[in-house]
C-alpha cells in the first residue's frame, strides 16, 4: 500500500483487507493487489471495465495475461472468449475472482492468452491497446451481457 502514502493506503487497506477470495490471494503477490485495486479504483461509477496485459516473468515466446477488472454485473464468458478469440489468439485458461465485501460488485477475470508466435516488445503496446478498445467497446455497445450470478473464485 505504500505506492498510495500512507493516508490512502490505510484507507485501501482497511476497504480491501478482506475482499480478495483466497485463491486471487495464492496466484498474486500483495504488490500485485495493490496495482490491481488501484485499477479498479481508477473505474467511476456503478459499472465499468479496465484491462490489463502482462506476461509473466517465466512465460514462454507467444504467451501472454490479458486482466480484465469489472465493476457491475458479473460478464459473460460466452461472451469474451469470441471477442479474444477475434484478436487471433488462443484462451487456454481463465482464473475468475469476485470481491466481496465492498460497495460496488467488483470481479477481476485473468486470461491466458497464447498467440501463434512471439510478439515482439513494440507490438506488445499495439495488442494492449487493441485488446482495451475491444472490451471496452463491447462493453459500451452492451455485447458484454451480465450474466447476473458470481462465478465462485
Amino acid at each position: 500500500m505504500a505506492e498510495y502514502g500512507e493516508e490512502a493506503g490505510a484507507l485501501l487497506g482497511r476497504r480491501y483487507a478482506d475482499a480478495f477470495p483466497e485463491a486471487y490471494k495464492e496466484d498474486f503477490s500483495p504488490r500485485t493487489a495493490a496495482v490491481d485495486l488501484g485499477r479498479v479504483e481508477a473505474i467511476e461509477g456503478e459499472s465499468g471495465t479496465d484491462q490489463s496485459l502482462y506476461a509473466d516473468l517465466d512465460a514462454a515466446d507467444g504467451e501472454a495475461r490479458l486482466k480484465v477488472f469489472r465493476v457491475g454485473e458479473p460478464l459473460s464468458l460466452s461472451r469474451v472468449l469470441p471477442m479474444l478469440s477475434s484478436m487471433g489468439v488462443e484462451v487456454v485458461d481463465e482464473r475468475p475472482y469476485a470481491l466481496t465485501g465492498l460497495e460496488r460488485r467488483t470481479h477481476v477475470y485473468d486470461f491466458g492468452l497464447r498467440y501463434g508466435e512471439a510478439l515482439p516488445d513494440h507490438a506488445r503496446e499495439s495488442v494492449r491497446g487493441r485488446a482495451a478498445g475491444d472490451v471496452g467497446r463491447l462493453h459500451r455497445d452492451r455485447r458484454l451481457q451480465p450474466t447476473g450470478a458470481a462465478r465462485p473464485g
